[in-house]
């Protein structure tokens, strides 16, 4: 014997609700008989640079609706139970629609249920449920990837209309090229994006989320096989909060060439909102090429940092010998050229204590192929060598002065003919663990060559009280500011 019950969702997130609940045809108490749920699905709001979804799941249908699709499933937990009942969707095999049935069996009786999206078998401890956002997702076009837009609910058993709240956000974008194969967000400050979270609160109006340290701090949108494709809506699903210093996308392409964009302007990420951006991600990507000051000496100067586009600006972190930035750094187990340990080192290293031995101090000794200014500016930009920071410090005029609120050291020729060249360097700080220190207080530029002691590498420092000098070792893997050079 079958009972049917007809469950509204909720309406669009960023208007009043508006769903009709529809009276059971008997008390909702019922065990060992399949029951039928028909769930509808709201549109989405659009509004200004947002992007307001639905209530749950699954699927973007005409721009702005949520629908349903075959293989839906959701978990209901009966209040005097830890464990779930599955409910699934009888759409079949391909199809979607906007509202669905749903079937399933309650195991027990109870006088309230808790409704989550999508099915887990995840037992509730202590009144919350622990689940997992992957950090790793599949693009589909103009929707999110399957079973990700977490969502909540509750009702009571004498009156089974509900809503389903989104515990999720996240980005919706574009693209305007057809060779990127995967688009990788993090937080600027190492703020948690995905990974392990745990709902509580799972029968209140305003369920709560927590985070733990087996989070991550990444997330990876690739399609199933190729690109993406051009002028096509993808979504990004994130756990919610705010990115007090913005982000940074990194656009992968089929060539496996990495593209950087960063905004350091803080974002929100809120339950059931998607942000968008107001032009395809990589139109975002800096094409700037620096001007070659010439100061009248061995080499020309970049006019700003690698990943900058004006002089002020600090541009990207980089840890020494990577040409790809990201959110954690002085940490070994994420850096390129070793196994986990600075004891393992795979290149760059002259000592067997260290790791495989390659004999090679600096990065022309592999045709800077590990040189981020030769990687992002192509060319003939490089990083500086000692001797050409050298040179800097020696025939230039330092003065710590502020540019649009940036402090730094204005370095003008002393070389005649060239006195009225001159170049600015901020203190653009450093990049250790997950923030960027001391920033328009100090730096730590790159140098070309690592240290005697292999895992080491110096910087060179600008800061008020010494203006330019050389700083001391540091591991590898701290993030440091690159200014670039390009032989005459």
């Amino acid at each position: 014997m079958k009972r049917y019950f007809y469950i509204a969702s909720a309406a669009a997130l960023l208007v009043a609700g508006c769903a009709k609940e529809a009276e059971p045809e008997t008390p909702f108490a019922v065990q060992a008989e399949e029951v039928i749920l028909d769930i509808t699905m709201e549109d989405c709001l659009v509004d200004g640079s947002e992007y307001a979804t639905p209530d749950t799941k699954t699927v973007v249908k005409n721009t702005k609706e949520i629908w349903w699709e075959s293989g839906d499933a959701v978990s209901i937990y009966p209040s005097n139970s830890t464990t779930p009942d599955k409910f699934t969707s009888k759409l079949a095999s391909g199809k979607t629609a906007k509202t669905s049935q749903f079937s399933g069996t309650f195991s027990k009786s109870a006088s309230s249920y808790i409704v989550f999206y999508p099915y887990t078998n995840i037992e509730t401890a202590s009144g919350a449920l622990k689940t997992a956002l992957p950090a790793v997702q599949t693009a589909r076009a103009g929707s999110f990837d399957k079973n990700l837009m977490f969502a909540l609910g509750s009702f009571a058993a004498s009156k089974p209309g509900f809503t389903l709240k989104p515990m999720m956000g996240g980005l919706k974008f574009r693209l305007s090229r057809t060779d990127i194969k995967t688009v990788t967000v993090f937080a600027n400050d190492g703020s948690y994006l995905a990974g392990d979270v745990k709902f509580y609160g799972l029968a209140s109006s305003s369920p709560g989320i927590s985070q733990f340290s087996t989070s991550s701090r990444t997330i990876s949108l690739s399609p199933s096989s190729g690109a993406f494709q051009s002028g096509v809506d993808y979504f990004i699903v994130m756990i919610p909060g705010t990115l007090e210093k913005g982000i940074t996308i990194q656009l992968t392409t089929t060539a496996g060439k990495v593209l950087e964009a960063k905004s350091t302007k803080s974002i929100s990420v809120k339950k059931g909102v998607f942000g968008s951006f107001a032009k395809p991600l990589n139109e975002y990507v800096s094409t700037a090429t620096p001007t070659a000051v010439d100061l009248g000496l061995s080499v020309k100067w970049a006019s700003f940092n690698v990943g900058a586009t004006t002089p002020e600006g600090s541009g990207f972190f980089y840890a020494w010998g990577e040409t790809v930035t990201k959110p954690y750094y002085n940490d070994w187990k994420s850096y390129k050229w070793c196994e986990g340990t600075k004891n393992t080192l795979t290149k760059y290293n002259t000592n067997s204590s260290y790791g495989k031995v390659d004999n090679k101090t600096k990065f022309s000794d592999y045709s800077y192929a590990d040189d981020p200014a030769r990687y992002v500016f192509g060319g003939k930009w490089r990083v500086p060598t000692n001797d050409e920071w050298n040179e800097l410090i020696n025939n230039c005029t330092w003065t710590w002065t502020t540019v649009n609120g940036v402090s730094g050291c204005k370095v003008t020729s002393k070389k005649s003919g060239y006195t009225s060249k001159y170049i600015f360097i901020p203190a653009a700080g450093y990049f250790t663990y997950n923030s960027v220190k001391n920033e328009n207080t100090d730096s730590a530029y790159m140098l070309e060559v690592i240290s005697s002691t292999p895992y080491l590498t110096m910087s060179f420092s600008v800061n008020q009280e010494y203006l330019g000098h050389f700083s001391g070792n540091n591991d590898r893997t701290m993030g440091r500011t690159v200014r670039a050079v390009q032989s005459k």
